[in-house]
C-alpha cells in the first residue's frame, strides 16, 4: 500500500490549514458582500421606484398640457374658425372696396379723400374691435399669453390696412400685394392660434 511519510503528512496539514484560512476569509468577506448586495439592492430599488414616480409625475404633467390643449381646440378654436376666416375675408374685401371707391373719388378736394380714407380706417378698426370681442376675449379667458400674440397679429393686419389708407396715393396700393399681405398675416394668425405654448 501507499505509504506516507512525515512530510507528506505534513504538507497536507499545511494545505489543510490554509484552506480553513481561506474558508474563514471568505466567511467574513461573504458576510461583508452580503451586506454590499443588501445595500445596493436597496439603492437600486429606490432608484426604480424613483424613477418610476418622476416617470409618473412628467407624464401627468404632459397628459395635463395635451387635455388643456385639446379642450381649448375643441371649445375655442374649431367652433370659431368660420368667424377667423370669415374676418380676414372681410378685411381684404373692405380694403379692395375701400380702394376702388377712394379711387373712384378723383373729382374730390385732397381733404375729402383724407376724411374719407379716415373713415374707412375707422371702419375696419370697429370690426376690429368687434372681433376682438367675439374671439379673443375667448382666447385671453384660456391663455393670456396667447391673447397677446393674435392681439399683435391682428395690429399688424390693422399697420397693413392703414397703410393702404394713408399712402399719399391711393391709386399707388397694389390690391395683389395687399392680398399677399393680409393671407400672411391670416397664416401667422393660424400659426399662433395652433400652436401648443
Amino acid at each position: 500500500m501507499l505509504e506516507l511519510d512525515l512530510t507528506t503528512v505534513d504538507s497536507l496539514l499545511i494545505i489543510i490549514d490554509s484552506l480553513q484560512n481561506t474558508i474563514d476569509e471568505k466567511n467574513v468577506g461573504f458576510e461583508e458582500l452580503r451586506s454590499i448586495h443588501l445595500t445596493k439592492t436597496w439603492i437600486s430599488s429606490a432608484v426604480i421606484i424613483g424613477l418610476f414616480l418622476i416617470e409618473r409625475f412628467i407624464n401627468y404633467y404632459l397628459t395635463r398640457r395635451d387635455r388643456k390643449n385639446q379642450w381649448f381646440m375643441n371649445i375655442i378654436a374649431k367652433p370659431n374658425l368660420d368667424k377667423i376666416i370669415d374676418f380676414y375675408s372681410n378685411a381684404y374685401n373692405h380694403i379692395e372696396s375701400s380702394i376702388n371707391e377712394l379711387n373712384g373719388m378723383a373729382n374730390t378736394t385732397a381733404s375729402q379723400l383724407n376724411s374719407a380714407s379716415k373713415s374707412k380706417l375707422r371702419e375696419f378698426k370697429k370690426k376690429k374691435v368687434n372681433f376682438d370681442h367675439a374671439f379673443i376675449s375667448l382666447v385671453r379667458s384660456q391663455s393670456e399669453e396667447k391673447a397677446k400674440k393674435l392681439t399683435n397679429t391682428l395690429n399688424d393686419l390693422e399697420d397693413i390696412i392703414t397703410n393702404c389708407f394713408t399712402t399719399t396715393s391711393i391709386t399707388d396700393v397694389d390690391l395683389e400685394e395687399q392680398k399677399k399681405k393680409v393671407h400672411e398675416n391670416k397664416s401667422k394668425f393660424f400659426e399662433v392660434l395652433y400652436s401648443t405654448s
